[in-house]
């Protein structure tokens, strides 16, 4: 018989990690300390405190032992150190954005220009800068093990003027390593924190010329698209010698820090940190504790950008849906102030995949807010063009000039450069299928029928049917839409959970609405198949319409694959669903109407 040894350090990390035990080795010189996790005498962190150099966290080993994720002064930037805090402009006396640009990398030989543009700690890591007040160790093994250091920050005479502690607390679970950082600025005097590009907890991990890597935030946005964005985390992978994977750390901000969700620095060298500063100078008084908490996640194996956001709910202690919502307003204001592209500066924009080629079919002015489209056997593209719509709360029919027009491409260049008005004047229309030698046309309240008997083109208006009615509008967002056959031969529809809805056969002939009606009040007050949240279907020949599926957020979007399974898309919650008929789904908000 014999005994197998492992012998690599990859190889003990693998066979230790299920332990997740954690315990704390201070160094001889007492300089520094190690967690260790029991059974493996390797550091896999490194906390350096040294009396007259800035903190700094390296090496963060990767979770399985390959490789080293932090890098301590890279020749590209020496004065970086692994995993840092440091501030950019301290007590700056003012100067103008422009001279701070310019004389920025200057400054330490412009005493007068330094004076105006403050202390800088993040260049600055010697002890002119910091001096170490202590180190100690607060939990020394187990699940968890914590520690703190405890730093003055100095003006240029030598005197504190800012007191840091950092408390680390760090655990093992699932493969990855957790480290939680709560900083604490005391501030000894009133201190400001100038206006720059970068500045605070900062990450640099070993790049390289060539390497292959990627810094992806909370939304999706990648490097230098990333940079000076805001977001609630931030992923950086590299794929370090000797692996097949990517290993990766991940920043998180917390709601609690000031101006959360932060915005982040992304230089060309994968380094990364948020960067509250570069919203405008912040402010700590005298005597005032500034606190500000952060975690990073150590992993390896690609990046899953929804597990990463399950963890950082669990991170801040929440699950709710609207734990991101203060990224709507951040997207609406850069949607606002971003550069309005035309059709063709927005095809240059796109990423295509290899072997996809895009260009811009149609644009302005030959069509205009389109809502809806769809194709009819002729290559024709039908287009909704909403006019009605003002908000998602506002807006019916008071524009009065909403229109169905049909694009074609007669020539065949990829380019349209035919536009005929099939309609004019139908309040809001929502959602168009082709079919049945007219055009089904979903405007709140009603489903409509506008047939064209003759094959001309213009809608034969005085025939226009109601064929359904009971269509709300209270989030015009999420009323009738993505009209779309099925192989079955019904037209299936979507419907919004924030806009209920009771759909019946109209009385009579229904109404059909016009410029400046107002939307009727008592829609609710009638008998009819409820639906808030849902799809539905319709059958053009037996008039008989089915609820197929309740649940969703604001659906918008169907398809069907080969087999005929039917797919919708989502907004808010998890994206794609396929859809089964009978089916109750996750729903964004409110109740199901059977509460079981």
């Amino acid at each position: 018989m014999g005994l197998a040894a492992c012998n690599t350090k990859s190889e003990k990390m693998v066979e230790v990690l299920d332990s997740n035990e954690l315990q704390i080795q201070t160094d001889a010189d007492g300089n520094s300390l190690s967690v260790l996790m029991t059974g493996n005498p390797e550091p896999i962190v490194v906390q350096n405190a040294k009396p007259d150099f800035r903190p700094f966290v390296h090496p963060i080993v990767a979770p399985d032992g390959k490789g080293e994720l932090t890098e301590y002064s890279p020749g590209h930037h020496k004065h970086q150190t692994g995993l840092y805090w440091g501030f950019t402009r301290i007590n700056g006396e003012g100067a103008p954005a422009d001279t701070i640009q310019k004389y920025f990398y200057r400054k330490d030989e412009l005493p007068e220009m330094q004076k105006k543009i403050g202390r800088d700690f993040f260049h600055h890591p010697e002890g002119d800068h910091w001096r170490r007040v202590s180190l100690e160790v607060l939990q020394e093994k187990g699940s968890e093990v914590s520690w703190q250091t405890v730093y003055d920050m100095l003006n240029a005479s030598g005197e504190p003027i800012l007191q840091e502690t950092q408390i680390w607390k760090m655990k093992v679970s699932d493969g990855k390593f957790f480290l939680d950082l709560e900083w604490q600025g005391k501030a000894l005097t009133d201190i400001t924190i100038g206006e720059f590009d970068y500045g605070g907890l900062f990450l640099r991990m070993p790049w390289h010329e060539g390497i292959k890597g990627e810094a992806v935030n909370a939304a999706r946005q990648k490097n230098e698209k990333a940079e000076g964005q805001r977001a609630m985390w931030m992923d950086v992978g590299m794929q370090l010698k000797g692996r097949d994977d990517m290993a990766h750390l991940t920043i998180f901000d917390h709601p609690e820090n000031g101006g959360f969700p932060q915005t982040w620095r992304v230089d060309d060298q994968l380094g990364v940190g948020p960067v509250r500063a570069r919203m405008g100078d912040w402010h700590i008084k005298a005597g005032d504790t500034e606190i500000i908490r952060h975690r990073i996640v150590a992993y390896t194996g690609e990046l899953n950008d929804l597990i990463l956001t399950e963890i950082w709910n669990d991170y801040i202690g929440s699950n709710s849906l609207y734990t991101t919502a203060s990224l709507w307003n951040i997207a609406q204001e850069e949607g606002k102030n971003a550069k309005f592209l035309t059709p063709n500066e927005a095809v240059e924009e796109m990423t295509m995949l290899e072997g996809f080629k895009a260009n811009a079919w149609a644009g302005e002015p030959m069509v205009t807010q389109p809502i809806a489209f769809c194709w009819d056997d002729r290559g024709r593209l039908w287009v909704a063009e909403n006019r009605d719509y003002e908000s998602r709360g506002d807006g019916f029919s008071n524009s009065g000039d909403s229109r169905i027009v049909i694009l074609e491409d007669t020539d065949q260049d990829g380019q349209a450069d035919s536009r005929k008005v099939f309609l004019e004047g139908i309040p809001f229309p929502s959602a168009i299928a082709v079919g049945f030698d007219g055009l089904f046309l979903g405007a709140p309240p009603n489903l409509l029928f506008v047939p064209d008997k003759n094959g001309d083109d213009i809608a034969d208006k005085k025939d226009i049917e109601v064929l359904l009615t009971g269509w709300g509008i209270r989030d015009r967002h999420e009323t009738i839409n993505s009209l779309h056959w099925g192989p079955d031969g019904w037209l299936y529809g979507l419907e919004g959970f924030a806009t209920p809805s009771k759909i019946r056969k109209p009385i009579g002939k229904g109404r059909i609405y016009k410029h400046k009606e107002a939307f009727p009040e008592d829609l609710l007050e009638a008998d009819g198949v409820d639906i808030d949240g849902g799809v539905w279907r319709y059958h053009p020949t037996k008039k008989r319409f089915e609820v197929v599926a309740h649940g969703f957020s604001n659906p918008w979007g169907i398809d069907y694959d080969k087999k005929g399974q039917l797919f919708i898309s989502a907004c808010v919650i998890p994206h794609l669903f396929h859809v089964i008929p009978g089916g109750i789904y996750h729903r964004q908000g409110g109740q199901h109407f059977n509460p079981y």
